[in-house]
């Protein structure tokens, strides 16, 4: 089991080197709202969307990359399927990969390939059909379906009703055997509990089953499990950055590459105007506050400063994607590319708090500096004369 959990740290590589691929290839880039491809809709390149909404319905002749909070796949993907939102259905056929995370996922269509899914609730429905291996961390997960090879586990509680063709896996607190489950190899579990096998389950290989190791009365995570975790958490962090970044992007492309040209002209005098202001601004708040008449002009100068940290963090983003690959012209791929990287930092234990740090005083200097510059001049002069 850990063999095949451990393949899943490749998915963060996977979405960087797509981001990176895309530069030789033809892109089609969806963004807004909502973002839909009718059913008569047929897209002959890769797919990139990202929206509140996302709804799949026609063919797509090529990858799909999505960011979104709900996605429904009901079309045909002849690639993989990356993506991270809050749901995800897929009732479509999916030629290549899938490899997602969300709090709900339901899959009811088949799959060439693999799955790999990280999520809260994981549902496959009977008729949905896997042809390689199966990979799922989640809270709770019900597999129906057929899975071609090996089927993978890391949940708390795992209903497995359906066909495996060879091994299961599993690191659970609970695990049940449908009537109309058939595994044809071995049922290898790791579980405070004994499974649940009903009447009519099939398991034609051997049944084994190994106690969680325990360190102050709680259940160690395993090493696939704690993966698994970092993993979830980094792609639903993604999507929730790249919304966020490619809605402003979308909004104010012209701003936002101009102020990422001023810290990419220079970096350190942004950097320093970021901490000039990360020191004036709580002080100056602190001063307002003692005075009753104050108060008013230092709640809004702390909201102005939050709503500054928000726009700091996507410029900073933005700013490592042209850092990195300053031959491309296009804002949303560039966003795209800052932003996987820069949130993959911040998941790094060593170094994401320096990160964060730099990232938000980079980010404000940058914006600051630029508001500066285009400050526009005075349209008349006052003269004193004497009298």
């Amino acid at each position: 089991m850990r063999r095949k959990l451990l393949g899943l740290i490749v998915l963060a590589a996977v979405l960087v080197a797509g981001f990176w691929g895309a530069a030789g290839a033809q892109q089609q880039f969806r963004a807004g709202n909502t973002t839909l491809i009718r059913a008569n809709e047929t897209i002959n390149s890769a797919l990139w969307a990202a929206g509140r909404t996302i709804d799949i319905a026609g063919t797509v002749d090529g990858d799909v990359y999505c960011a979104g909070q709900h996605v429904t796949v009901s079309g045909t993907i002849n690639g993989d399927l990356l993506c991270a939102a809050q749901t995800i259905v897929v009732s479509g056929e999916i030629q290549g990969d899938i490899r997602i995370a969300a709090q709900t996922v339901t899959l009811t269509g088949p799959v060439a390939n693999s799955v790999t899914v990280a999520a809260q609730s994981f549902s496959q429905g009977g008729e949905s059909t896997i042809g390689r291996d199966t990979s799922i961390a989640a809270t709770d997960a019900t597999l129906s379906g057929t899975t071609g090879r090996d089927l993978a586990l890391a949940v708390h509680n795992a209903t497995v009703n359906g066909q495996v063709g060879r091994d299961v896996t599993a690191t659970t607190n609970r695990l049940q055997l449908g009537p109309d489950a058939r595994i044809t190899g071995d049922l290898a579990y790791t579980s405070a509990n004994d499974a649940q096998i009903a009447s009519g389950a099939v398991v034609e290989g051997e049944i084994t089953k190994s106690a969680p190791k325990k360190g102050d009365g709680k259940q160690a995570r395993t090493a696939g499990e704690t993966i698994l975790a970092w993993l979830g958490s980094y792609l639903y962090f993604l999507a929730a950055a790249l919304l966020v970044a490619l809605a402003l992007a979308l909004l104010f492309p012209q701003a936002i590459h101009a102020i990422a040209g001023t810290g990419l002209a220079s970096p350190w005098k942004s950097l320093l105007a970021g901490v000039v202001t990360a020191v004036a601004v709580p002080a100056l708040g602190i001063i307002l506050m003692l005075t009753d008449i104050g108060i008013p002009l230092a709640l809004v100068l702390f909201f102005a400063w939050l709503l500054l940290q928000v726009f700091a963090g996507v410029v900073s983003a933005y700013y490592l994607g042209r850092l990195v690959w300053r031959a491309q012209r296009n804002v949303i791929l560039t966003m795209l590319v800052g932003v996987t990287l820069l949130t993959l930092l911040y998941f790094i234990p060593v170094i994401r708090l320096i990160v964060f740090i730099a990232a938000m005083l980079l980010g404000t200097g940058m914006i600051l500096l630029t508001l500066g510059r285009r400050r526009p001049k005075p349209a008349y002069t006052i003269s004193s004369r004497k009298a």
